[in-house]
C-alpha cells in the first residue's frame, strides 16, 4: 500500500529482457539503500517487487501483462520515474490509499499554468468515469491528486509547485500517457451496492452515493 506521495525521482539505467517481461535497473541513491529484496515499491504508480539492490540502485522485474497495461512498456534507459516505498503503519497518510494497481492509461489533453499551480486534464477510458468525482482523489503516475472537475471521460486536477518540481509531472506534455489508479473506496462501495449487500443502507445515503457518481 502507498500514499501517492513520491519520495524520489529515479532514473532507468538498464533494461534486460526476462522471458516476456523486462528487468529494470533503477538508479536512486536516496532510496535504494533503504529498500530490501522482496519489498514493494511504486514505480510511476505501478507496484513492483524489489529483486535486488545496492546503495545506489535497485532492480524490479516487470511481467508482460504489466508492460502491456501500463506505461512501464515504454520505459527505456534514461527514463525518469516517480518512486515511493511501501507505506509503514506508523507513517503519515499524506495523500490517499493507493495500491499500485494501475487500472488504465490516460492521455494528457490540457496543461494550463496558473499563478499558483498547474491544471492538468486527462482523458481516460469511459468505463472508469464512475470512479472519478469532484473533490475525490486519483493517482496519476503514482502521485495523489485532488480532482477539481469531471466531464465525461475527462478529469482535471491541480498540481502544486512542490509536486511539479519534485516529480516527473514537470516533464508531462500534451499527449503524454500516464498511469491511472482510481479511488479504492468508491470501487468497494459500488460492489456492495451492485451485489445487494447494501440493502439496509439508508435511502438518503443511496441517493447521495448516486449523486457522487458511485452508482449507475
Amino acid at each position: 500500500m502507498f500514499t501517492g506521495i513520491a519520495k524520489a525521482v529515479g532514473r532507468i539505467v538498464g533494461t534486460t529482457p526476462l522471458g516476456s517481461g523486462v528487468r529494470f535497473r533503477i538508479e536512486s541513491p536516496g532510496m535504494a539503500q533503504d529498500l530490501r529484496g522482496g519489498e514493494s515499491v511504486s514505480v510511476n504508480g505501478v507496484s513492483q517487487t524489489v529483486a535486488d539492490r545496492n546503495d545506489t540502485e535497485f532492480s524490479v522485474e516487470t511481467t508482460a501483462e504489466t508492460l502491456a497495461k501500463t506505461t512501464m512498456g515504454v520505459l527505456h534507459t534514461g527514463s525518469q520515474v516517480n518512486l515511493e516505498p511501501a507505506l509503514r503503519l506508523a507513517d503519515r497518510l499524506g495523500g490517499h490509499l493507493v495500491q499500485g494497481h494501475v487500472e488504465c492509461v490516460g492521455n494528457v489533453v490540457v496543461i494550463e499554468h496558473r499563478p499558483s499551480n498547474w491544471l492538468l486534464s486527462v482523458e481516460f477510458p469511459s468505463p472508469f468515469s464512475r470512479y472519478v468525482v469532484p473533490a475525490g482523489s486519483v493517482a496519476v503516475d503514482g502521485i495523489s491528486l485532488a480532482v477539481l472537475a469531471t466531464e465525461g471521460s475527462r478529469f482535471t486536477v491541480a498540481i502544486d509547485p512542490e509536486a511539479m518540481a519534485n516529480t516527473t509531472l514537470s516533464r508531462v506534455v500534451l499527449g503524454t500517457r500516464v498511469n491511472l489508479e482510481f479511488d479504492l473506496i468508491g470501487k468497494y462501495v459500488e460492489k456492495i451496492l451492485k451485489e445487494g449487500g447494501g440493502g439496509d443502507l439508508d435511502l438518503g445515503l443511496r441517493e447521495r452515493l448516486k449523486a457522487w457518481g458511485y452508482t449507475d
